[in-house]
């Protein structure tokens, strides 16, 4: 949604790829963050194979210049469908056992936040490897798509990497990673094999009875 309102305003739709802030005209490096911004030298071999990897869903894989927080956001082109208008048309289609017409099943366009790290690590697995982590990379396209209003196809799939992710980051904390572990009174990770200390008992006599 473009268009003039009141006072002179111009309404944006934040959704669109082309999107320009004025925040952007005069770009600035935090350099006291701790994951400076990757160059586009730098992104291009990742942008070049996330690109590949969701080819069929994905137009184009750039770089953002107004993420912060997040490590990955789905937009459209100027003339792109609206995640809502995306929604409705897929219900309607659905209710009318109808295919949903081509110019509503376009392709989405993925932008990287060249600071967050998680971009950082997959880049590095490129650069290493040539390869990354492709689960990891589909769960950060999922929860783009859900973040910025899609739908994803795949539910089951979705449910499974969360909860791998979810395991392999708590069998990773302090006093989870083996069964035999037990977490102490002070927050302290003890054995549960370990022979308990002995202790010593007082018989102490009734006095009525003696």
């Amino acid at each position: 949604m473009n268009g003039k309102y009141g006072d002179g305003y111009t309404l944006v739709d934040v959704a669109k790829a082309d999107l320009e802030l004025d925040s952007e005209k005069d770009e600035k490096t935090d350099e006291s963050s701790e994951h400076p911004a990757l160059s586009e030298a730098e992104l291009e071999p990742l942008c070049k194979w996330i690109g590949e990897l969701f080819a069929e869903s994905v137009e184009k894989v750039k770089i953002s210049k107004r993420l912060t927080d997040s490590p990955m956001a789905i937009s459209q082109g100027t003339y792109g469908v609206s995640p809502t208008l995306e929604r409705f048309m897929r219900t309607q289609a659905a209710m009318l056992k109808e295919e949903i017409p081509p110019g509503f099943q376009q392709k989405k366009i993925i932008e990287l936040n060249p600071a967050h790290p998680i971009i950082h690590q997959l880049t590095a697995q490129i650069r290493d490897t040539g390869n990354a982590d492709k689960e990891a990379a589909t769960l950060l396209y999922e929860t783009a798509l859900l973040q910025s209003g899609y739908g994803i196809s795949d539910f089951g799939g979705f449910a499974q990497r969360v909860n791998k992710y979810l395991h392999s980051s708590l069998s990773a904390s302090a006093g989870t990673s083996s069964p035999g572990n037990r977490i102490d009174a002070n927050g302290g990770s003890t054995s549960a094999s370990a022979t308990p200390e002995p202790v010593e008992a007082e018989v102490v006599s009734d006095a009525s009875n003696s």
